[in-house]
């Protein structure tokens, strides 16, 4: 698998990197929390399943594979817990590459997500780790958002925007955030002289062994 996006609640995966998976499909999303805050009316229960419905149906469309870890919303801990089952989805999926959020954004169980990812890749390359499956090192970690990779998805914003647009629940209740999305992704495509961009900053330096790699 070339893919793994981890969100902290359903429908982030698809905002910050719905364009990347839908250029790989057969790829995972994971999602840490069950999203039961994310309504101004609806009741917690109800409201749970829906999301879950939501997300399964975007995932769908972007071909993609979906986990739930359901933490509660606005709840989630930097716990060794959390860690693990992040952890046994590194290990069950085996990607190449992970996308999560980037620390400086604004929800504390966005930044709680990145630290918990941050543990996660550790423990699945441990081989003594409590841990199903057998240990996976990822070669590169994307933080969304923020940073200087910009990934051209003009040929994918449509499957993009579809997917955000299952999310029903949140547009009710944060109106159209699929065109607040397609509104940043065509700002970010227009600084690198593209369509619509999606834009992730790199966890660990990268090594490269020829400027030939950098002039494609």
């Amino acid at each position: 698998m070339t893919l793994m996006v981890v969100g902290a609640h359903p429908d982030d995966a698809e905002i910050m990197a719905g364009g990347a998976l839908a250029k790989s499909p057969g790829s995972a999303i994971v999602i840490v929390t069950k999203g039961e805050l994310g309504s101004a009316h609806k009741p917690r229960d109800v409201l749970v399943e829906e999301r879950k419905r939501e997300a399964e149906e975007a995932a769908k469309i972007l071909k993609a594979k979906l986990m739930m870890l359901g933490f509660e919303d606005s709840k989630l801990e930097n716990s060794w817990e959390a860690a693990l089952r992040i952890a046994y989805a590194i290990r069950l999926f085996r990607p190449k590459i992970v996308i999560t959020h980037h620390p400086r954004e604004y929800h504390p169980d966005h930044v709680t997500t990145y630290w918990l990812v941050r543990k996660a890749l550790h423990i699945a390359g441990l081989p003594n780790a409590e841990v199903e499956g057998k240990p996976h090192t990822v070669k590169n970690v994307l933080l969304a958002g923020i940073g200087n990779i910009y990934l051209d998805i003009s040929d994918v914003m449509d499957v993009k925007l579809e997917a955000i647009r299952r999310h029903k629940s949140q547009i009710e209740w944060l109106r159209d955030i699929a065109s607040n999305v397609e509104v940043q992704n065509r700002f970010w495509g227009a600084k690198v002289g593209v369509r619509y961009a999606e834009r992730f900053s790199l966890l660990r330096p990268m090594v490269i062994k020829e400027l030939e790699l950098l002039s494609h």
